[in-house]
Formats: structure tokens, sequence, C-alpha cells
């Protein structure tokens, strides 16, 4: 956090933090993205993503990629891409965007598909606005970065995953999903379901969507189950809510999911 003539920089991560009995003017950029993620077929070479400034003040962003990996537990691991990446180009790196203006960053393939598809993450970053003016307000600036998935799919696509060690124990449910093709999986959500003796849904439940890159096992350990009628709970439906590749399996718990 860094305060400089009367402009408090907050992170959106730091939004709840107390900072001053002082009189405040809350501030942030106010501008639009042209998309969330970005897909680079063996057919396609290039995709651009634009932000425009819908403000009245200019922003100014930084830009920077980074490889994306994941741990064997799923944990995410980014490290910086070199600035003369073999694999992926993206210009530019600094935008100066002047307010109602749009500017676009650049990405470009350089070589060939692999077998494997390949993940980055693109970060554009908010940078802090020059040349404060000294106020006798303390003024709060948001100030925001945003983490696009990017993902260069390999010229055969092979999207495939499987439930693995799945286990109820004391009201609890604990899971892998396994990635076994050559593309993520992303979770719209994974739905947990208990059914009684007739098949029919005593409870649903919701997890949080996630990503899966290839050869990687995401792990879903202590989701508390509903305790509601837990007795009557003789199977557990796990099913995986994604169009493009829908999975589902399911455990006996003839003693039910009660603690």
């Amino acid at each position: 956090m860094k305060q400089t003539c009367g402009l408090l920089l907050v992170s959106v991560s730091l939004l709840a933090m107390g900072v001053s009995t002082l009189p405040l003017l809350a501030q942030s950029a106010r501008y639009q993205l042209s998309g969330t993620r970005v897909f680079l077929s063996p057919r396609q070479r290039s995709a651009t993503i634009t932000i425009t400034n819908t403000g009245e003040v200019p922003v100014d962003f930084e830009v920077s990629l980074q490889q994306w990996r994941q741990m064997a537990d799923g944990r995410d691991e980014l490290t910086p891409a070199p600035p003369n990446s073999p694999e992926l180009i993206v210009f530019p790196l600094i935008l100066n965007i002047p307010p109602r203006e749009a500017r676009s960053i650049r990405l470009s393939r350089r070589v060939p598909p692999t077998a494997t598809e390949a993940s980055y993450r693109l970060l554009i970053a908010e940078l802090p606005p020059p040349n404060v003016q000294q106020t006798q307000q303390l003024q709060i600036r948001f100030i925001t970065q945003h983490s696009l998935p990017v993902f260069i799919e390999p010229s055969t696509v092979q999207r495939r995953g499987e439930f693995v060690e799945l286990q109820v124990k004391q009201g609890q449910l604990a899971f892998g999903l396994r990635n076994t093709g050559n593309v993520h999986l992303q979770t719209l959500s994974i739905l947990v379901s208990g059914l009684n003796s007739e098949g029919r849904s005593i409870f649903e439940k919701k997890l949080d969507s996630v990503y899966i890159l290839p050869g990687v096992t995401r792990s879903f350990s202590a989701v508390a189950l509903p305790q509601e009628n837990c007795g009557a709970v003789q199977r557990l439906e796990i099913r995986l809510e994604n169009p493009a590749n829908p999975l589902s399996t399911s455990v006996p718990t003839s003693g039910g999911v009660c603690r």
C-alpha cells in the first residue's frame, strides 16, 4: 500500500482494510476488457484483447506473460515468460489509454502446435496514475490486476478425465479429478448429489469452477456434506457439469453421510 500526495493506492484484495478517519474520496478507473480467455487453435496464429477506457481520465496498464503450470496436487505455478519467448509474443507491454478510447494487446504464436496444450497467464495490471495533485481529502484509488488464461491448442484435441480416490468419512467427501487428456479441463461446476434408496435427491451441493491442466490431478478434500436427513443418503453422485466433457461417478453410502 502506497500513499502519495493525498492519494492512497489500494489493491482490490485489500478493500476491507480500514485506512483513515480523514474524509475519503473513492476513485476507480472505468474500463472494459473484450474477453477473459484467449484460445489459439492450430489454424489461428494470433488473437487480441482490447481494453476500452469508458471513463473521463487516462488509464495506464502494464502487460506481462507468465508460463502457467500446475503442481501434482493442482496448485498453480506461474513463472515469467522471457520477453523473446520462442512460443508466444505479446505486444505492447505498456498501454496508455486516453478517455473514451481503446487499445489492443496482440498475442502471436511463433511455432506450430505441440502434442500437448501449452498454457499461459496474461497479466494486465493497472498502473498508478501519474502527476497526482495535492488535496485536503484523502483519495482512494483501487488498483486492479487481471489474470487471463491463454491456451495454445494441440493439433489433435483429446479431452478426457476421471474421478479418482473417492472417500466419504465423518460427513465429509474427498476425491480427485484427474486430467488424462492433452488439453485443460474446466469445471463449470462439480455437482455433488445425495440420493436415497429410491434414487431421489436429498441434497445437492455445487463446488467452485476450476481449471485442471493436462496430466494433473486436482484434489478436493474435506468437502462438508449437508447434514439434514444425512442418515437417509444411500449414494453420492458426483457430476462434472461441462457440456464439452461430461463426467460422473457415484459412491455407495449405505450407512449415511452423518458426522
